[in-house]
């Protein structure tokens, strides 16, 4: 009879239903997916003070930081592949936000004296040499694609930060932004890879 027809067909689509719903419920167990990564974690290095703000050189092999020893605080740098650290900096100011130059020659770093108290962009040669201030009243270095400039947070005394660029000696300075409601301060800058735009 036809309603036994339909109960049958009822049973057999309700059946079908739930087998779809098992089988799709349980498709990762079924067939479980490869393992994303496979990566491996290496120490790079080990520090008894603070260690902060690493930067990689554009080619992987060389690795700048800031760490504290006792009082000091000072800009390091060492090869990844093991070695002895380089201290590259030996005074009382405040180091920060080591960047590279894109052919790793050399590291542009925020350097804040203890008087008076006013940051300032220096730039050293990777492996030791004189630390040269560039731009006053600066911090958060960021070399472009080309090594010929810098993108840098102006932090001047009393005035709104600013979003800047400059030629690597410090010349040629450009304000792109200044900090206002919308954007009340900047970090993290970022080039293009042409070199046409900043992030942050």
């Amino acid at each position: 009879p036809p309603r036994a027809l339909a109960g049958v067909a009822a049973l057999v689509i309700g059946a079908l239903a739930v087998a779809g719903a098992w089988r799709f419920l349980n498709r990762d167990r079924a067939s479980p997916r490869p393992a994303v990564g496979g990566g491996r974690l290496t120490l790079l290095l080990s520090s008894e003070g603070e260690a902060r703000s690493p930067a990689l050189s554009g080619d992987g092999k060389m690795i700048a930081y800031i760490a504290s020893d006792g009082d000091a605080v000072n800009l390091y740098v060492r090869r990844v592949a093991g070695g002895e650290r380089i201290r590259l900096t030996d005074d009382a100011a405040f180091k920060d936000d080591p960047s590279f130059s894109p052919d790793g020659d050399r590291i542009a770093f925020a350097r804040r004296r203890p008087a008076p108290a006013r940051p300032e962009i220096c730039v050293i040669p990777t492996l030791g040499g004189r630390a040269i201030p560039v731009i006053a009243d600066g911090r958060t270095p960021v070399w472009s694609p080309d090594g010929n400039h810098f993108a840098f947070i102006q932090a001047r005394r009393g005035e709104p930060e600013a979003l800047a660029v400059a030629a690597a000696d410090g010349s040629e300075m450009r304000i792109l932004l200044k900090a206002d409601a919308v954007n009340p301060f900047f970090n993290r800058l970022v080039w293009s890879p042409d070199g046409s735009l900043v992030a942050f």
